[in-house]
């Protein structure tokens, strides 16, 4: 929580912003201006702040505001006005960026003038070479890990307090010739030519718009935190109340002690703050205050990149910007968006170039920042409160909202009118506003991209029957592969086993055709894009599930028993465990497993609730590793191709101290329920007594998959293996299972495919006797409309669950009722087509009985029965919160 507020902070840069933009208020209206602009100006942007941690609440990603469109918007203009808000928000983050870095390097070179007595005046080329190499610096430092930068974000907010505190105190101490309450707080005298004066003041509230802004920022790092629902809406509006206050504070000491506001204004090095610390506290104090400023505005400038290039690769994960490919891609070895880090870079470098040429133009350009980032802001607001779509999420303003939400917009529209009128008068080339020229060149770039192609490749809208030509790729991708390899496998399995074999010889015989399954890019397409992997979005999951299962089975749960397996490390994973252990599954050769191994001898289907056994698998640590000891069963792939174990196991266990006896009753299993990664690596390192498959059950359905029964004893893997620390192993763990329930649903289609398909054959060749074929008999015309009913209907609710998991409060309710219909209705289809053949149906011609022991073991699929999803449905009813219609239509 603390490195979210940290990061909220950062952005701002209360001190070195206010150090920079000081000078609007005071040549707006003087020091009244100055002071009041804060008060009144601040709350507006308060406003602002809660309205967007609402909605961040509600919608945690890494798109920030911008995505939530999908959800407040009616569905025929979600593309339309995403893709503006996108393009809105992105444009004031890059400008933000090259502004922010433009003051750094001016801040700095005000230092190096007040050392030199003011002898060294800086220039335009100086202050552009600086900000150039500032730009290098903070990328690198963008380059490393999330965990590296949020050690920065940590140190900086302590750093900043107490470089304000020791500001405020410094010039109030040392400053002798202060001016009176009454001046500070209403002289207005305006240096800016217009008229009225009271017109003038308005110009005031510009600094605070500049100070007050980016919002959204520590949303677009929510991907990478935990719990940002609540995290990300308290650091935004805890951290931009502490930018009101302290901001009204310092701006009013400042006034207090700046002396002469003219003198500061004509300031030899053109930076007002810079020149009071000078007066005030002396070429040291001067010089130590503006390089202060200067740090603070450099730690700013490292989280506005930060947030800069996740909102790049979040556009361009929706196709939003040319080369999106490119952009959208996670580097293996930090977990982070590199060529979006140097994109930012490259861009906001090459902004500030322009100042070479034109200064007019480039403020122009940084005008742009506060309009662009407010209207990104305040669009979704606006559709909040007009539409009626907004299903809020834990944290909320409650009865407050709609008020708070329309002083925002209606702020923002005030505040808009005054960022693109010039600020001086007589207005002249070199003091042109030139803001709404930026903003209309943008939004006509924007607009000719959109149409010129654009729009038919965003991935901006909301899942439906009509899949994109990416989904479609997918689909026939996939039914291409269940042609060519899964058709014949279970001519490849079936004769094998007892008595001339075992059982485990079945799962053993498809080692080829898993690995041709590898090759082609299943198993990367398994873990998602941002992670290294070609993965997307859940639907081509769900798309490639039912045309694998709609061929064979068995060959097709090795697959997705992979993918099962690697679920919690995608959920979970530090970029240093992802770079670690996705390492074999990246390759694209040989035939490497993975297994969530969860399932034990004695039942586990209620392992967290309280007074229960719990897991009976435990983990001790002892020093540097973990010792595993318990047993497991009926987890695919678990125990490899050889018996020593698949290359990478997610093992569910109790983490416990190494006085707690075996077997006991655990008084809070599920704070102690931990997720422990072990590999075949950790298993050949141990004896082999401490990994040992005791049995390979003969199952009832998916006849050639492996769910061993196995044993850990004593078996140590390194600390670092540890993937979700004790109490945070149930949720993963729910997760993982509730994603794995949609999947279950596609299963259930493509056996229902298989079934309908294999009876409508039978149904148009068969007379039974009868002068026609039986497909015109009503009752059996009846069985087939049945099947294909179910079929479709659980067909669309997979694809329904698939779109809403992950980001509706009540998603995984779909997912449930998935899983709940595709294996009943799967198994009802397949008795019916039993019923509609008769006897037949007994024949081994006939796929009906397979098809029935295949589809009667989906219930029991992703660690728990029908009954345990229908009574997480009924926990869900419980919520207070839950509301029927927003639950069944969305957001």
């Amino acid at each position: 929580m603390f490195s979210c507020f940290s990061f909220a902070v950062s952005i701002s840069g209360l001190f070195a912003t206010v150090s920079t933009t000081f000078s609007y208020p005071l040549y707006a209206g003087g020091a009244a201006s100055a002071v009041w602009c804060w008060l009144i100006s601040g709350f507006g942007c308060m406003c602002i702040a809660l309205s967007v941690s609402e909605l961040v609440s509600a919608y945690p990603t890494s798109g920030g505001l911008y995505f939530t469109c999908k959800y407040l918007v009616p569905p025929g203009w979600v593309a339309e006005v995403g893709w503006l808000c996108g393009w809105l928000n992105l444009l004031g983050q890059a400008t933000g960026a090259a502004s922010g870095e433009y003051g750094a390097a001016q801040l700095l070179l005000a230092a190096v003038s007040m050392g030199s007595d003011f002898k060294y005046t800086p220039t335009q080329g100086h202050t552009i070479a600086v900000m150039a190499g500032l730009f290098v610096v903070h990328g690198l430092i963008n380059s490393l890990t999330t965990r590296a930068l949020e050690r920065f974000t940590r140190s900086y907010v302590v750093f900043h307090v107490v470089v304000l505190i020791a500001a405020i105190i410094s010039l109030l101490v040392k400053q002798d010739n202060k001016h009176t309450a009454k001046y500070v707080f209403t002289d207005i005298q305006s240096e800016s030519g217009w008229n009225p004066l009271g017109f003038s003041f308005l110009f005031g509230f510009l600094s605070v718009s500049w100070t007050m802004t980016d919002y959204d920022a520590t949303a677009h790092i929510a991907e990478e935190i935990k719990q940002p629902e609540l995290k990300c809406p308290w650091a935004i509006s805890g951290a931009l109340l502490f930018t009101y206050i302290g901001g009204w504070i310092f701006t009013i000491v400042l006034t207090i002690c700046m002396g002469n506001p003219e003198d500061i204004l004509s300031s030899p090095i053109g930076q007002p703050v810079a020149q009071i610390f000078y007066n005030v506290l002396g070429k040291g104090g001067g010089i130590f205050f503006t390089v202060a400023a200067f740090i603070v505005i450099n730690f700013g400038q490292i989280v506005t990149i930060q947030a800069t290039s996740r909102t790049i690769f979040a556009v361009s994960r929706d196709n939003m910007l040319p080369l999106s490919r490119v952009w959208y891609s996670i580097n293996k070895h930090t977990g982070t968006p590199l060529n979006a880090v140097w994109l930012v870079v490259l861009f906001c470098t090459a902004i500030n170039l322009i100042a070479l040429g034109s200064y007019a133009t480039v403020a122009a350009i940084f005008n742009v920042c506060a309009i662009a980032l407010d209207w990104s802001y305040c669009i979704p607001i606006l559709c909040k409160v007009l539409f009626g779509r907004f299903e809020r999420g834990p944290w909320h303003l409650g009865k407050a909202s709609t008020f708070v939400n329309l002083y925002a917009v209606t702020w923002t529209l005030f505040v808009s009118i005054i960022f693109v009128l010039p600020n001086f008068r007589p207005v002249t080339a070199a003091n042109m506003n030139y803001a709404s020229v930026i903003l209309v060149a943008i939004a006509l770039f924007s607009l000719v991209y959109w149409y010129s192609g654009a729009r038919k490749k965003s991935a901006f809208r909301m899942i439906d029957f009509e899949l994109s030509p990416e989904q479609q790729a997918i689909r026939n991708a996939s039914r291409e592969f269940a042609a060519r390899h899964l058709k014949g496998a279970r001519s490849l399995y079936e004769p094998l086993g007892p008595p001339n074999g075992k059982w485990e010889d079945r799962f053993r015989s498809l080692e080829p055709l898993y690995r041709e399954a590898v090759a082609a890019g299943l198993i990367k397409g398994q873990i998602p894009e941002p992670l290294g992997g070609s993965g997307g979005p859940l639907i081509g999951a769900v798309l490639m599930v039912e045309e694998f299962y709609a061929v064979e089975t068995s060959a097709s749960l090795i697959i997705f028993g992979t993918a099962l397996g690697l679920l919690p490390l995608i959920i979970a994973g530090t970029p240093e465990q992802h770079a670690k252990f996705f390492r074999p599954f990246l390759e694209g050769s040989g035939a490497p497993l993975a297994s969530l191994v969860f399932s034990e001898p004695g039942g586990s289907a209620n392992y967290v609730e309280s007074g229960t056994p719990g897991l009976q698998t435990t983990a001790v640590l002892d020093g540097e590793e973990y010792i595993i000891n318990g047993e497991k069963i009926w987890a695919t792939n678990s125990s490899g191709w050889d018996d020593r174990g698949a290359q990478l196991q997610c093992v569910a266990c109790r983490i416990v101290s190494s006085s707690t006896p075996p077997g006991i009753i655990s008084t809070s299993p599920s704070s102690e329920t931990a997720i422990i990664i072990v590999t075949r690596e950790d298993i050949a390192a141990n004896s082999k007594d401490a990994y040992v498959v005791l049995e390979h059950p003969r199952t009832v359905g998916h006849i050639a998959v492996n769910g061993p029964h196995v044993r850990f004893q004593g078996l140590r893997v390194p600390k670092s293996n540890l993937l979700a620390p004790p109490g945070s192993g149930p949720e993963v763990l729910d997760k993982a299972f509730t994603l794995s329930a949609t999947m279950v649903g596609a299963m259930g289609v493509g056996i229902m495919r298989q079934t309908f398909d294999r009876a409508l054959l039978w149904a148009k060749s068969n007379t039974r006797g009868s002068k026609e074929v039986m497909l015109q008999k009503q009752s059996v015309a009846d069985l087939l409309i049945k099947i294909k009913i179910r079929c479709e209907s659980t067909r669309a609710l997979t694809w329904r669950a698939a779109h809403a998991f992950g980001r509706t409060p009540f998603g995984s309710e779909l997912c449930y009722e998935a899983k709940i219909l595709g294996s009943e209705s799967a198994v009802e289809s397949v008795q019916d087509a039993i019923n509609l053949v008769g006897v037949t149906s007994y024949s081994r011609d006939q796929p009906f009985g397979d098809l029935l022991q295949d589809a009667i073991v989906l219930p029991i699929f992703d660690g728990g029965n029908i009954g345990i999803r229908r009574r997480q449905i009924t926990n869900l009813f419980a919520n207070e919160s839950y509301d029927p219609w927003q639950a069944t239509f969305g957001k």
